[in-house]
């Protein structure tokens, strides 16, 4: 079994997208270059509803209440 904690890079070109998974193969995510633009660079992730995204600046609390009002807005 094999572990890491360090970062994942991987180079993509604009409306590229990598598929990521788990050591049982099992589809886990995708991250997709959606545009670029200069310095700026859009990006898609398509991940279980239970994975929440914490931008720099934003905690981990934070981040979940936001993923959930987002879920909330979605169902009502």
């Amino acid at each position: 079994q094999i572990r890491s904690n360090g970062m994942l890079v991987i180079g993509m070109n604009q409306d590229e997208t990598t598929n990521l998974y788990n050591q049982q193969g099992e589809n886990i995510g995708k991250v997709s270059i959606m545009a670029v633009k200069g310095n700026k660079v859009r990006i898609g992730f398509e991940f279980p509803k239970d994975v929440v995204i914490a931008r720099p600046g934003v905690s981990f609390e934070e981040a979940l209440i936001i993923s959930n009002a987002k879920e909330t807005t979605k169902t009502a």
